[in-house]
């Protein structure tokens, strides 16, 4: 068996820098170029990378490189890569079944034998074959064997694990997110599942046959649904976009016994996840060569991005309402009403006529035209959520488990979860989306801080009984104490946690995604949501002023509060 010796996977960072740069050369060993991609009928153009494919006399190790740099470049099928497999093994093989993200900082290649070469890579994230991306906590080390045969004189991968192999930054390039678009069950509401693909002429149709499989399986059970027939495939007119920027989609036969309803529901589903390709502006269905009448084209009134007002709010100086540099804009009796309960936390509903209230006595709904009541008495509860059918979430922060949802008639139902929570961990934080579909859950354990995100499963009457299998969210192992958390939009999630410094970190923590840097403060003692992604969050500093993230970092705004609230 040979010594180890590091092999070079991927393209190099500086490569990259020179791409953006301007350069159209990617000099790495003479192994790839980058050409501007010609938009055609459902690409959004960008750049392809063309690796190059083996040369003559290659050896093994120079095979198995080639290989796989040529994770680059997916035009053509990942024509290049398939270059370097024998010609048998090139019909087999699928470089869609997955992504590994690796680093390349401990890569090593042994030998096996006079035939095989094994390849052993830190992994750092995963995407499989429906583009669904999991970040990986701490450093997992693959072993991947590589077989080699002899074709026509050269040497050939004769077997190889499925997909490909790529750099964090290579990835970035290659990749991008593509959210799905499902219904929660009120159908009020559309719901993102973010997906990710490489940026190709055929991502449309990815993006169509990904939908019709159906949502992540976090976000099953019922928690959010399809509008298309159980079954329902790409038909074999498959997807074309044209230059009007209508994708026209050709679906199965069985969208036709569909009603009205349910088909302006599908059309909506497709325009939704079609238009982050920025070809696309609308949709429509055919079966075969016929358009499928829909009357009254895609379905309205459903929000696929819940808004609130701009203006934060809070309480300064004995008001609550919206905060603005002459004063506050009061909610009416609302306001008194809330302020005369003393809080510490408030969540305002999504129609502004009731809150959470969360002070001393517990818990309490607050009506403007009716007394205010406590709605869980609990002590130790941690900030409460308020859902848009009404729901008041709580929870003890000694007692993560024990979740409940209060109705509009005071009536508390327990909330199971699906997944078990850590021997000793005490929640920070419980915020429920704004499609009332997803909650986030912020804990600290013995072992350190954890995010969680769960899917919200109701009964027939829209009461919420479990939350799903919780999907774990990336958080670097250098992260503090979680302080607090928000809904940035769909698909992200703030978090404010301490450093060792004495100052407070916010990252910013994608749903299906990649965790990023938000930057530092001084202090914080809660971060809320906004419009507009994160240009839109503010935290409330422990000296009272309001924050807000600019492009130099975080701004003070000019505005106290000595509370900041949760909008719905």
């Amino acid at each position: 068996m040979t010594a180890r010796r590091p092999l070079a996977l991927l393209v190099a960072a500086a490569a990259a820098i020179a791409l953006l740069a301007g350069c159209v050369s990617i000099p790495t060993s003479g192994g790839v170029t980058a050409h501007e991609k010609q938009t055609d009928d459902s690409s959004d153009g960008g750049f392809a990378y063309l690796p190059r494919g083996p040369q003559k006399g290659d050896s093994q190790e120079e095979i198995l490189r080639g290989f796989l740099r040529a994770g680059l470049g997916p035009d053509d099928r990942y024509a290049v890569a398939r270059s370097f497999l024998t010609t048998d093994f090139s019909s087999s093989w699928n470089p869609n079944a997955a992504v590994t993200i690796s680093d390349g900082s401990d890569d090593t290649v042994e030998r096996e034998s006079d035939d095989t070469l094994s390849l052993d890579t830190t992994v750092t994230a995963r995407v499989d074959a429906t583009g669904q991306y999991r970040a990986l906590p701490g450093s997992v080390v693959d072993s991947m064997s590589f077989r080699f045969a002899k074709e026509k004189g050269q040497w050939r991968i004769a077997e190889a694990p499925d997909g490909t192999v790529l750099s964090p930054g290579n990835f970035s390039l290659i990749f991008a997110a593509y959210p799905l678009y499902f219904f929660d069950p009120s159908g009020d509401f559309l719901v993102p599942d973010l997906r990710w693909f490489p940026t190709l002429p055929s991502t449309s149709e990815r993006i169509v046959r990904t939908l019709l499989q159906g949502p992540a399986a976090w976000l099953g059970s019922g928690a959010v649904i399809s509008a298309f027939p159980s079954g329902t495939q790409l038909g074999g007119n498959r997807v074309s976009v044209g230059d009007d920027g209508t994708a026209r989609v050709d679906v199965s036969d069985g969208v036709l016994g569909e009603s009205t309803v349910q088909k302006r529901r599908m059309l909506l589903q497709l325009e939704a996840s079609l238009r982050s390709l920025n070809t696309v502006t609308s949709a429509e269905m055919t079966v075969g060569d016929i358009v499928v009448d829909v009357p009254g084209g895609p379905a309205t009134g459903v929000d696929s991005d819940p808004q609130v007002d701009s203006s934060p709010l809070g309480i300064r100086d004995g008001a609550f309402g919206y905060l603005a540099p002459g004063g506050v804009r009061d909610l009416g009796a609302l306001s008194d009403r809330v302020v005369a309960l003393a809080p510490t936390a408030i969540a305002l509903d999504r129609d502004q006529s009731s809150a959470a209230v969360l002070s001393s006595a517990g818990v309490s709904r607050v009506i403007a035209a009716n007394a205010s009541g406590v709605v869980d008495g609990r002590a130790g509860l941690v900030a409460p959520g308020i859902d848009p059918q009404g729901f008041i979430w709580t929870a003890p922060a000694a007692s993560p488990g024990e979740i409940i949802a209060v109705d509009d008639q005071g009536g508390q139902h327990a909330v199971a979860l699906a997944s078990p929570i850590p021997t000793g961990a005490r929640l920070a934080d419980l915020e429920v989306a704004r499609d009332g579909a997803r909650v986030i859950l912020s804990l600290n354990t013995p072992t350190g801080p954890i995010a969680l995100v769960a899917a919200v499963q109701r009964d027939g009457q829209g009461v919420p009984v479990r939350l799903g299998a919780a999907l774990e969210l990336p958080l670097p192992s250098t992260t503090g104490a979680i302080l607090d958390a928000a809904w940035v939009d769909g698909t992200n999630v703030a978090v404010l946690s301490t450093r060792a410094d004495g100052g407070v970190q916010v990252r910013v923590l994608q749903i299906g995604g990649k965790s990023t840097d938000a930057g530092r403060l001084d202090s914080g003692v809660r971060i809320v949501g906004g419009n507009g992604g994160s240009g839109g969050l503010r935290v409330l500093g422990a000296d009272g002023r309001v924050m807000q993230r600019g492009g130099a970092g975080w701004q003070a705004t000019g505005l106290t509060a000595s509370v900041l609230a949760t909008q719905q």
